[in-house]
Protein backbone atom coordinates (compact mmCIF):
# COMPACT_ATOMS: atom_id res chain seq x y z
CA UNK A 1 0.00 0.00 0.00
CA UNK A 2 2.51 2.29 0.29
CA UNK A 3 4.30 1.74 -2.96
CA UNK A 4 1.01 2.65 -4.18
CA UNK A 5 0.79 5.45 -2.39
CA UNK A 6 4.15 6.56 -2.96
CA UNK A 7 3.10 5.88 -6.96
CA UNK A 8 0.66 8.68 -6.95
CA UNK A 9 3.57 11.24 -4.96
CA UNK A 10 5.69 10.93 -6.98
CA UNK A 11 4.04 11.19 -10.13
CA UNK A 12 2.01 13.97 -9.51
CA UNK A 13 -1.46 11.55 -9.58
CA UNK A 14 -2.93 12.84 -6.49
CA UNK A 15 -3.73 16.35 -8.74
CA UNK A 16 -6.13 16.43 -12.25
CA UNK A 17 -4.22 14.10 -15.11
CA UNK A 18 -4.28 15.56 -18.44
CA UNK A 19 -7.00 12.93 -20.82
CA UNK A 20 -4.83 10.54 -22.92
CA UNK A 21 -4.17 11.97 -25.96
CA UNK A 22 -7.07 12.46 -29.03
CA UNK A 23 -6.07 13.50 -32.17
CA UNK A 24 -9.19 16.58 -31.75
CA UNK A 25 -7.72 18.08 -28.31
CA UNK A 26 -3.96 17.73 -28.63
CA UNK A 27 -2.75 19.56 -25.92
CA UNK A 28 -4.05 17.89 -23.37
CA UNK A 29 -1.30 15.50 -22.42
CA UNK A 30 1.28 18.19 -22.14
CA UNK A 31 3.78 17.78 -19.21
CA UNK A 32 2.63 19.89 -16.22
CA UNK A 33 5.43 20.68 -14.12
CA UNK A 34 4.76 23.99 -13.41
CA UNK A 35 8.11 26.08 -11.85
CA UNK A 36 9.89 23.29 -10.71
CA UNK A 37 12.25 21.29 -12.95
CA UNK A 38 12.03 17.70 -13.26
CA UNK A 39 13.13 16.12 -10.09
CA UNK A 40 13.39 19.08 -7.71
CA UNK A 41 10.85 20.07 -5.26
CA UNK A 42 10.50 19.06 -1.18
CA UNK A 43 11.07 15.13 -1.97
CA UNK A 44 13.32 13.92 -4.67
CA UNK A 45 13.03 10.61 -5.99
CA UNK A 46 13.89 8.32 -3.91
CA UNK A 47 13.52 10.26 -0.33
CA UNK A 48 10.70 10.39 1.92
CA UNK A 49 9.12 7.64 4.33
CA UNK A 50 9.53 4.85 1.53
CA UNK A 51 12.95 4.02 0.85
CA UNK A 52 13.74 2.43 -2.78
CA UNK A 53 13.59 -1.16 -2.44
CA UNK A 54 11.60 -1.40 0.66
CA UNK A 55 10.53 -4.74 1.01
CA UNK A 56 13.96 -6.24 -0.21
CA UNK A 57 16.87 -5.98 -0.71
CA UNK A 58 16.63 -7.25 -4.22
CA UNK A 59 13.81 -5.26 -5.50
CA UNK A 60 13.79 -2.72 -8.00
CA UNK A 61 13.82 0.85 -7.12
CA UNK A 62 10.67 2.87 -6.60
CA UNK A 63 10.23 4.82 -9.86
CA UNK A 64 10.98 8.48 -10.46
CA UNK A 65 9.98 10.88 -13.35
CA UNK A 66 13.31 11.41 -13.76
CA UNK A 67 13.93 7.48 -14.13
CA UNK A 68 11.20 6.81 -16.57
CA UNK A 69 12.18 9.53 -18.71
CA UNK A 70 15.53 8.88 -18.79
CA UNK A 71 14.82 5.43 -19.59
CA UNK A 72 12.37 6.57 -22.49
CA UNK A 73 15.26 8.33 -23.98
CA UNK A 74 17.68 5.76 -23.68
CA UNK A 75 15.36 3.58 -26.18
CA UNK A 76 14.79 6.43 -28.12
CA UNK A 77 18.66 6.67 -29.01
CA UNK A 78 19.11 3.11 -29.17
CA UNK A 79 19.50 0.88 -32.12
CA UNK A 80 19.23 -2.22 -30.52
CA UNK A 81 15.57 -3.04 -32.14
CA UNK A 82 17.46 -2.90 -36.05
CA UNK A 83 20.73 -4.48 -34.68
CA UNK A 84 19.91 -7.46 -32.41
CA UNK A 85 16.06 -7.69 -31.65
CA UNK A 86 17.05 -6.25 -28.40
CA UNK A 87 16.04 -3.70 -26.03
CA UNK A 88 16.74 -3.12 -22.72
CA UNK A 89 13.64 -3.47 -19.98
CA UNK A 90 12.69 -0.92 -16.92
CA UNK A 91 12.20 -2.27 -13.27
CA UNK A 92 10.53 -0.53 -10.33
CA UNK A 93 8.66 -2.25 -7.63
CA UNK A 94 5.86 0.36 -7.67
CA UNK A 95 1.90 -1.64 -7.92
CA UNK A 96 -1.13 0.10 -9.47
CA UNK A 97 -4.38 -0.26 -8.12
CA UNK A 98 -6.74 -0.93 -10.35
CA UNK A 99 -8.76 2.03 -10.04
CA UNK A 100 -5.81 4.26 -11.01
CA UNK A 101 -4.82 2.36 -14.13
CA UNK A 102 -6.24 4.92 -16.56
CA UNK A 103 -5.21 8.06 -14.78
CA UNK A 104 -1.61 6.41 -14.81
CA UNK A 105 -1.77 5.05 -18.25
CA UNK A 106 -2.15 8.95 -18.52
CA UNK A 107 0.40 9.94 -16.79
CA UNK A 108 3.40 7.49 -18.27
CA UNK A 109 2.28 8.61 -21.63
CA UNK A 110 2.65 12.02 -20.55
CA UNK A 111 6.83 11.18 -19.59
CA UNK A 112 6.80 9.41 -23.15
CA UNK A 113 5.59 12.42 -25.20
CA UNK A 114 8.38 14.91 -22.68
CA UNK A 115 11.13 12.12 -23.78
CA UNK A 116 10.18 12.35 -27.41
CA UNK A 117 9.95 15.91 -27.23
CA UNK A 118 13.70 16.52 -25.60
CA UNK A 119 14.83 13.90 -27.57
CA UNK A 120 17.32 15.23 -30.82
CA UNK A 121 16.28 13.98 -34.02
CA UNK A 122 14.71 14.82 -37.56
CA UNK A 123 10.94 15.15 -36.53
CA UNK A 124 8.21 14.62 -39.85
CA UNK A 125 7.44 17.97 -40.56
CA UNK A 126 4.06 19.56 -40.19
CA UNK A 127 1.97 18.91 -43.15
CA UNK A 128 0.30 21.47 -44.85
CA UNK A 129 -1.58 21.15 -48.61
CA UNK A 130 -0.34 19.76 -51.01
CA UNK A 131 2.43 22.37 -52.42
CA UNK A 132 5.80 20.73 -54.02
CA UNK A 133 7.83 24.06 -52.95
CA UNK A 134 6.96 23.54 -49.38
CA UNK A 135 5.72 20.27 -48.46
CA UNK A 136 9.34 18.45 -48.88
CA UNK A 137 11.44 16.88 -46.41
CA UNK A 138 13.85 14.12 -45.57
CA UNK A 139 14.98 11.55 -42.82
CA UNK A 140 18.81 10.28 -42.39
CA UNK A 141 19.36 6.86 -42.56
CA UNK A 142 21.57 5.57 -39.86
CA UNK A 143 24.53 4.27 -41.34
CA UNK A 144 25.17 1.24 -39.47
CA UNK A 145 21.48 0.50 -41.27
CA UNK A 146 22.05 1.67 -44.75
CA UNK A 147 24.99 3.61 -46.50
CA UNK A 148 25.63 5.43 -49.56
CA UNK A 149 26.46 3.67 -52.72
CA UNK A 150 27.92 5.29 -55.68
CA UNK A 151 28.64 4.58 -59.34
CA UNK A 152 31.57 5.27 -61.33
CA UNK A 153 30.74 3.61 -64.29
CA UNK A 154 32.02 0.40 -63.85
CA UNK A 155 31.15 -0.74 -60.15
CA UNK A 156 29.26 0.19 -57.25
CA UNK A 157 31.18 1.29 -54.38
CA UNK A 158 30.30 1.66 -50.56
CA UNK A 159 30.95 5.94 -49.47
CA UNK A 160 29.90 5.03 -45.95
CA UNK A 161 28.24 8.18 -46.48
CA UNK A 162 24.79 9.07 -44.64
CA UNK A 163 22.03 8.57 -46.93
CA UNK A 164 18.57 9.97 -46.69
CA UNK A 165 15.71 9.68 -47.57
CA UNK A 166 13.59 12.38 -49.19
CA UNK A 167 9.89 12.85 -49.05
CA UNK A 168 6.67 14.77 -49.19
CA UNK A 169 4.02 14.87 -46.61
CA UNK A 170 1.00 16.85 -48.01
CA UNK A 171 -2.72 17.12 -48.00
CA UNK A 172 -5.87 17.29 -49.89
CA UNK A 173 -9.19 16.45 -50.38
CA UNK A 174 -10.95 18.50 -47.87
CA UNK A 175 -10.51 20.28 -44.44
CA UNK A 176 -9.15 17.65 -41.85
CA UNK A 177 -11.41 15.44 -39.98
CA UNK A 178 -12.62 15.48 -36.29
CA UNK A 179 -9.87 13.06 -35.35
CA UNK A 180 -7.00 13.79 -38.25
CA UNK A 181 -6.55 12.82 -41.63
CA UNK A 182 -6.29 9.32 -42.37
CA UNK A 183 -2.59 9.04 -43.18
CA UNK A 184 -0.57 6.67 -46.71
CA UNK A 185 2.68 5.91 -46.98
CA UNK A 186 2.90 5.48 -50.57
CA UNK A 187 5.97 3.39 -51.93
CA UNK A 188 6.76 3.61 -55.73
CA UNK A 189 8.04 1.17 -57.88
CA UNK A 190 11.43 0.13 -59.02
CA UNK A 191 11.86 1.97 -62.04
CA UNK A 192 14.14 5.79 -62.15
CA UNK A 193 13.79 7.26 -58.92
CA UNK A 194 13.14 10.51 -59.71
CA UNK A 195 10.52 9.47 -62.45
CA UNK A 196 8.70 6.71 -59.73
CA UNK A 197 8.60 9.21 -57.33
CA UNK A 198 7.07 12.05 -58.98
CA UNK A 199 4.55 9.76 -60.53
CA UNK A 200 3.78 8.82 -56.83
CA UNK A 201 3.60 12.29 -56.08
CA UNK A 202 1.12 13.25 -59.07
CA UNK A 203 -1.17 10.27 -58.11
CA UNK A 204 -1.18 11.01 -54.60
CA UNK A 205 -1.17 14.66 -54.66
CA UNK A 206 -3.91 15.22 -57.70
CA UNK A 207 -5.86 11.62 -57.86
CA UNK A 208 -6.03 9.65 -54.26
CA UNK A 209 -7.03 12.61 -52.60
CA UNK A 210 -10.27 12.81 -54.49
CA UNK A 211 -11.44 9.89 -52.41
CA UNK A 212 -11.97 12.38 -49.27
CA UNK A 213 -9.65 14.53 -46.65
CA UNK A 214 -6.47 12.35 -46.98
CA UNK A 215 -2.88 12.89 -46.08
CA UNK A 216 0.07 10.73 -48.04
CA UNK A 217 4.22 10.38 -46.98
CA UNK A 218 5.64 9.59 -50.38
CA UNK A 219 9.36 9.03 -49.45
CA UNK A 220 11.72 8.90 -52.08
CA UNK A 221 14.09 5.25 -52.63
CA UNK A 222 17.42 6.54 -50.64
CA UNK A 223 19.89 3.72 -52.55
CA UNK A 224 17.85 3.14 -55.92
CA UNK A 225 20.63 0.41 -56.62
CA UNK A 226 19.67 -3.18 -58.44
CA UNK A 227 22.78 -4.86 -59.70
CA UNK A 228 23.27 -8.93 -59.55
CA UNK A 229 25.07 -8.75 -56.96
CA UNK A 230 22.76 -7.14 -54.21
CA UNK A 231 20.10 -4.52 -54.16
CA UNK A 232 18.57 -1.65 -51.91
CA UNK A 233 15.76 -0.84 -53.89
CA UNK A 234 13.33 -2.95 -51.32
CA UNK A 235 10.92 -1.12 -48.88
CA UNK A 236 11.36 -4.03 -46.14
CA UNK A 237 14.92 -3.26 -45.23
CA UNK A 238 16.13 -2.38 -41.72
CA UNK A 239 17.66 0.75 -43.12
CA UNK A 240 13.43 1.97 -44.61
CA UNK A 241 11.76 0.20 -40.76
CA UNK A 242 13.57 2.48 -38.97
CA UNK A 243 12.14 5.54 -41.31
CA UNK A 244 8.67 2.89 -41.07
CA UNK A 245 9.37 3.25 -37.12
CA UNK A 246 9.76 6.99 -36.14
CA UNK A 247 7.17 7.96 -38.60
CA UNK A 248 4.77 5.60 -36.75
CA UNK A 249 6.03 7.20 -33.54
CA UNK A 250 5.57 10.42 -34.18
CA UNK A 251 2.20 10.21 -35.90
CA UNK A 252 1.12 8.20 -32.46
CA UNK A 253 2.34 11.14 -30.19
CA UNK A 254 -0.73 13.05 -31.34
CA UNK A 255 0.69 16.08 -32.61
CA UNK A 256 0.46 15.84 -36.21
CA UNK A 257 -2.98 16.26 -37.13
CA UNK A 258 -3.15 12.22 -38.52
CA UNK A 259 -5.72 9.61 -36.89
CA UNK A 260 -3.29 7.12 -36.13
CA UNK A 261 -5.81 4.56 -35.97
CA UNK A 262 -6.43 5.09 -39.79
CA UNK A 263 -2.79 4.39 -41.19
CA UNK A 264 -1.85 2.46 -44.40
CA UNK A 265 0.85 1.40 -46.46
CA UNK A 266 0.33 0.94 -50.33
CA UNK A 267 1.89 1.07 -53.35
CA UNK A 268 2.93 0.22 -56.91
CA UNK A 269 5.09 -2.57 -58.43
CA UNK A 270 8.02 -2.99 -56.10
CA UNK A 271 5.87 -0.73 -53.32
CA UNK A 272 3.14 -3.42 -53.88
CA UNK A 273 6.15 -6.17 -52.88
CA UNK A 274 6.93 -3.77 -50.16
CA UNK A 275 3.51 -2.83 -48.70
CA UNK A 276 2.41 -6.41 -48.87
CA UNK A 277 5.43 -7.52 -46.63
CA UNK A 278 4.80 -4.01 -44.06
CA UNK A 279 1.54 -5.71 -43.89
CA UNK A 280 2.96 -8.96 -42.30
CA UNK A 281 5.31 -7.27 -40.24
CA UNK A 282 3.68 -3.97 -38.89
CA UNK A 283 -0.14 -5.19 -39.11
CA UNK A 284 -0.69 -4.34 -35.37
CA UNK A 285 -0.52 -0.61 -36.39
CA UNK A 286 -1.98 -0.67 -39.60
CA UNK A 287 -6.09 -0.27 -40.45
CA UNK A 288 -4.94 -1.66 -44.06
CA UNK A 289 -2.89 -2.32 -47.24
CA UNK A 290 -3.11 -1.52 -50.92
CA UNK A 291 -1.28 -3.57 -52.95
CA UNK A 292 -1.23 -2.29 -56.38
CA UNK A 293 0.15 -4.58 -59.59
CA UNK A 294 2.13 -6.85 -57.14
CA UNK A 295 2.13 -9.99 -55.64
CA UNK A 296 4.70 -11.41 -53.03
CA UNK A 297 5.20 -14.91 -52.42
CA UNK A 298 3.04 -15.40 -49.00
CA UNK A 299 6.54 -17.13 -47.34
CA UNK A 300 7.38 -13.65 -47.38
CA UNK A 301 4.24 -12.23 -46.30
CA UNK A 302 1.62 -14.84 -44.48
CA UNK A 303 -2.07 -13.87 -45.00
CA UNK A 304 -2.89 -15.23 -41.06
CA UNK A 305 -0.76 -11.99 -39.61
CA UNK A 306 -3.72 -9.79 -41.16
CA UNK A 307 -6.26 -10.98 -39.35
CA UNK A 308 -7.03 -7.62 -37.82
CA UNK A 309 -6.72 -4.97 -41.01
CA UNK A 310 -7.90 -4.30 -44.20
CA UNK A 311 -6.54 -5.80 -47.19
CA UNK A 312 -6.82 -5.00 -50.53
CA UNK A 313 -4.76 -6.53 -53.61
CA UNK A 314 -5.45 -5.67 -57.43
CA UNK A 315 -3.02 -7.22 -60.44
CA UNK A 316 -3.91 -7.41 -63.97
CA UNK A 317 -4.34 -10.94 -65.52
CA UNK A 318 -2.02 -10.46 -67.84
CA UNK A 319 0.68 -9.17 -66.01
CA UNK A 320 2.71 -12.50 -65.35
CA UNK A 321 6.03 -11.39 -64.53
CA UNK A 322 7.86 -12.84 -61.64
CA UNK A 323 4.40 -14.49 -61.48
CA UNK A 324 2.46 -11.32 -60.20
CA UNK A 325 -1.08 -12.64 -61.54
CA UNK A 326 -0.77 -16.19 -60.11
CA UNK A 327 0.86 -14.92 -56.51
CA UNK A 328 -2.13 -12.33 -56.52
CA UNK A 329 -4.44 -15.44 -57.34
CA UNK A 330 -2.37 -17.88 -54.36
CA UNK A 331 -3.29 -14.97 -52.01
CA UNK A 332 -7.21 -14.35 -52.84
CA UNK A 333 -7.51 -18.15 -52.07
CA UNK A 334 -5.83 -18.17 -48.77
CA UNK A 335 -7.16 -14.81 -47.57
CA UNK A 336 -10.78 -16.07 -48.33
CA UNK A 337 -9.73 -19.88 -46.26
CA UNK A 338 -8.70 -17.60 -43.64
CA UNK A 339 -12.04 -15.74 -43.89
CA UNK A 340 -14.02 -18.56 -44.08
CA UNK A 341 -12.44 -20.28 -40.75
CA UNK A 342 -12.89 -16.77 -38.98
CA UNK A 343 -15.61 -15.19 -39.75
CA UNK A 344 -15.24 -11.27 -39.20
CA UNK A 345 -11.46 -11.34 -39.68
CA UNK A 346 -9.40 -11.39 -42.91
CA UNK A 347 -11.69 -8.24 -44.20
CA UNK A 348 -10.36 -7.94 -47.57
CA UNK A 349 -10.70 -7.19 -51.29
CA UNK A 350 -8.17 -9.52 -53.63
CA UNK A 351 -8.86 -8.60 -57.29
CA UNK A 352 -6.67 -10.18 -60.87
CA UNK A 353 -8.19 -7.74 -63.03
CA UNK A 354 -9.14 -9.11 -66.41
CA UNK A 355 -7.19 -7.67 -69.26
CA UNK A 356 -5.00 -5.32 -68.09
CA UNK A 357 -1.32 -5.20 -67.80
CA UNK A 358 1.33 -4.47 -65.06
CA UNK A 359 0.57 -0.33 -66.04
CA UNK A 360 -2.91 -0.33 -67.13
CA UNK A 361 -3.49 2.69 -64.33
CA UNK A 362 -7.53 3.16 -65.37
CA UNK A 363 -7.90 -1.01 -64.54
CA UNK A 364 -5.67 -0.97 -61.32
CA UNK A 365 -5.05 2.15 -59.66
CA UNK A 366 -8.07 4.05 -58.61
CA UNK A 367 -10.15 1.83 -56.36
CA UNK A 368 -7.51 0.99 -54.02
CA UNK A 369 -8.07 4.35 -51.88
CA UNK A 370 -11.61 4.59 -51.61
CA UNK A 371 -12.18 1.12 -50.46
CA UNK A 372 -9.68 1.75 -47.72
CA UNK A 373 -10.27 5.71 -46.63
CA UNK A 374 -13.04 4.46 -44.26
CA UNK A 375 -11.20 1.79 -42.70
CA UNK A 376 -9.83 2.12 -39.02
CA UNK A 377 -7.56 -0.05 -36.77
CA UNK A 378 -8.49 -2.62 -34.58
CA UNK A 379 -7.26 -1.78 -31.47
CA UNK A 380 -6.48 -4.59 -28.79
CA UNK A 381 -8.13 -7.43 -30.77
CA UNK A 382 -8.93 -10.89 -28.95
CA UNK A 383 -7.34 -12.71 -31.78
CA UNK A 384 -4.51 -12.39 -33.04
CA UNK A 385 -2.45 -14.61 -35.06
CA UNK A 386 1.67 -14.14 -35.06
CA UNK A 387 3.96 -15.78 -37.34
CA UNK A 388 6.95 -14.55 -36.51
CA UNK A 389 9.25 -13.33 -39.61
CA UNK A 390 12.06 -11.72 -40.13
CA UNK A 391 12.60 -9.23 -42.70
CA UNK A 392 16.09 -7.95 -43.64
CA UNK A 393 17.39 -10.13 -40.19
CA UNK A 394 15.18 -7.95 -38.23
CA UNK A 395 12.44 -9.68 -36.11
CA UNK A 396 10.30 -7.75 -34.23
CA UNK A 397 9.80 -8.43 -30.26
CA UNK A 398 6.31 -7.58 -29.79
CA UNK A 399 2.85 -7.89 -31.70
CA UNK A 400 -0.40 -6.46 -30.79
CA UNK A 401 0.15 -7.71 -27.24
CA UNK A 402 2.65 -10.52 -27.78
CA UNK A 403 6.23 -9.89 -26.39
CA UNK A 404 9.00 -12.08 -26.95
CA UNK A 405 11.36 -11.81 -24.11
CA UNK A 406 14.80 -13.50 -25.34
CA UNK A 407 17.14 -11.35 -26.98
CA UNK A 408 18.62 -14.04 -29.47
CA UNK A 409 17.22 -14.30 -33.06
CA UNK A 410 15.21 -16.95 -33.41
CA UNK A 411 16.28 -20.53 -35.33
CA UNK A 412 13.16 -21.34 -35.90
CA UNK A 413 9.89 -19.98 -37.57
CA UNK A 414 7.10 -20.02 -35.12
CA UNK A 415 3.58 -19.30 -35.20
CA UNK A 416 1.96 -17.73 -31.78
CA UNK A 417 -2.56 -18.04 -32.38
CA UNK A 418 -4.09 -16.08 -29.23
CA UNK A 419 -7.72 -16.46 -28.85
CA UNK A 420 -9.11 -14.17 -25.57
CA UNK A 421 -12.44 -16.02 -24.28
CA UNK A 422 -13.65 -14.05 -21.32
CA UNK A 423 -10.60 -14.54 -18.66
CA UNK A 424 -9.10 -17.60 -20.62
CA UNK A 425 -6.00 -16.73 -23.08
CA UNK A 426 -5.78 -19.36 -25.13
CA UNK A 427 -2.82 -19.30 -27.18
CA UNK A 428 -1.01 -22.15 -29.58
CA UNK A 429 2.23 -22.14 -30.25
CA UNK A 430 3.99 -24.20 -32.97
CA UNK A 431 6.77 -24.56 -35.91
CA UNK A 432 6.04 -23.84 -39.24
CA UNK A 433 8.27 -24.50 -42.21
CA UNK A 434 7.09 -24.18 -45.84
CA UNK A 435 7.02 -26.35 -49.15
CA UNK A 436 7.57 -24.91 -52.36
CA UNK A 437 4.98 -26.77 -54.45
CA UNK A 438 4.16 -24.95 -57.58
CA UNK A 439 6.37 -22.14 -59.76
CA UNK A 440 5.39 -19.60 -62.52
CA UNK A 441 7.12 -20.31 -65.80
CA UNK A 442 9.69 -17.02 -66.82
CA UNK A 443 11.51 -17.01 -63.73
CA UNK A 444 10.99 -20.37 -61.98
CA UNK A 445 9.84 -18.59 -59.00
CA UNK A 446 7.68 -20.29 -56.52
CA UNK A 447 4.02 -19.06 -56.22
CA UNK A 448 2.60 -21.79 -53.85
CA UNK A 449 3.81 -23.66 -51.09
CA UNK A 450 2.60 -26.28 -48.85
CA UNK A 451 2.66 -25.57 -44.59
CA UNK A 452 3.57 -27.86 -42.38
CA UNK A 453 3.29 -27.50 -38.22
CA UNK A 454 5.23 -28.90 -35.70
CA UNK A 455 5.40 -28.89 -31.78
CA UNK A 456 7.51 -26.61 -30.19
CA UNK A 457 10.28 -26.94 -27.42
CA UNK A 458 11.84 -23.84 -25.00
CA UNK A 459 11.89 -20.72 -24.87
CA UNK A 460 9.26 -18.06 -23.48
CA UNK A 461 6.22 -15.94 -24.26
CA UNK A 462 5.32 -12.78 -22.54
CA UNK A 463 1.78 -11.77 -22.79
CA UNK A 464 0.68 -8.25 -21.75
CA UNK A 465 -2.88 -7.37 -20.11
CA UNK A 466 -5.08 -4.62 -20.08
CA UNK A 467 -8.79 -4.26 -18.91
CA UNK A 468 -9.60 -3.82 -22.78
CA UNK A 469 -8.84 -7.62 -22.85
CA UNK A 470 -9.99 -9.16 -19.73
CA UNK A 471 -11.34 -8.19 -16.25
CA UNK A 472 -7.98 -7.37 -14.19
CA UNK A 473 -9.94 -8.03 -10.46
CA UNK A 474 -10.58 -11.72 -11.51
CA UNK A 475 -8.56 -14.79 -12.22
CA UNK A 476 -6.89 -15.39 -15.18
CA UNK A 477 -5.83 -18.18 -17.41
CA UNK A 478 -3.48 -18.63 -19.69
CA UNK A 479 -3.51 -21.84 -21.65
CA UNK A 480 -0.29 -22.95 -24.01
CA UNK A 481 -1.74 -25.42 -26.87
CA UNK A 482 -4.09 -26.56 -24.45
CA UNK A 483 -2.62 -26.79 -21.00
CA UNK A 484 -2.82 -24.42 -18.52
CA UNK A 485 0.64 -22.56 -18.17
CA UNK A 486 -0.72 -19.64 -15.11
CA UNK A 487 -3.60 -18.90 -13.13
CA UNK A 488 -4.20 -16.35 -11.01
CA UNK A 489 -5.02 -12.34 -10.59
CA UNK A 490 -2.32 -10.14 -12.85
CA UNK A 491 -0.33 -7.84 -10.45
CA UNK A 492 -0.54 -4.86 -11.97
CA UNK A 493 2.27 -2.72 -11.92
CA UNK A 494 3.90 0.15 -13.32
CA UNK A 495 6.78 -1.34 -14.67
CA UNK A 496 4.71 -2.76 -17.90
CA UNK A 497 2.97 0.14 -18.51
CA UNK A 498 6.37 1.94 -19.12
CA UNK A 499 7.55 -0.90 -20.94
CA UNK A 500 4.97 -1.41 -23.18
CA UNK A 501 5.01 2.36 -23.91
CA UNK A 502 8.74 1.56 -25.03
CA UNK A 503 7.81 -1.24 -27.06
CA UNK A 504 4.68 -0.43 -28.90
CA UNK A 505 5.06 3.53 -28.24
CA UNK A 506 1.23 3.41 -28.72
CA UNK A 507 -0.95 5.01 -26.28
CA UNK A 508 -3.91 1.98 -26.94
CA UNK A 509 -1.00 -0.18 -25.63
CA UNK A 510 -0.16 0.66 -21.94
CA UNK A 511 -0.85 -2.69 -20.52
CA UNK A 512 -0.71 -2.81 -16.33
CA UNK A 513 -0.36 -6.54 -16.34
CA UNK A 514 2.41 -9.23 -17.82
CA UNK A 515 2.66 -12.92 -17.75
CA UNK A 516 5.56 -14.86 -18.95
CA UNK A 517 5.71 -18.04 -19.59
CA UNK A 518 7.91 -21.18 -20.92
CA UNK A 519 6.88 -22.88 -23.90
Amino acid sequence: MKRIFRLFVILGLASAVPALYSCSDKNKIAVDDGDEKPGEGDEKPGEGTDNPGEGGENEPPVASEDAIRQFFLNELGSLKRYTDSGMDTYSASDLVDVNDIESTQKRVWSLWKAANESFSEEKLQQIIAFDSENDFGYFKLPVELETKWEYDGTYWWNTNEVVKMNYHWGYGGGSKPENGFPAFVYLHGSGGVSSEWNTGYSLCSQDYVKAGPSAYFVPRIPNGITTDEFSFYRWWQKGKQYVWDKIIRQIFLGDSDIDPNRFFFFGISEGAYGSQRLASFYADYLAGVGPIAGGEPLVNAPSENSANIAFCLRTGSLDDSYGRNALTAAAKADFERLQAAHPGYYDHKIDVVEGAYHATANLLYYDTIPWLINKTRKTNPKYVYWERLEQDGIYRRGFYNLYIPETEKPTERRCYEMTITGNTVDINVSKVSYTATAWEDKHKMPIAYDKTYSNVSGGKLGIFLGSELVDLTKEVTVNINGKQAWKGIPELKLENLVNSCALYYDPYRLYPAYVEVDL
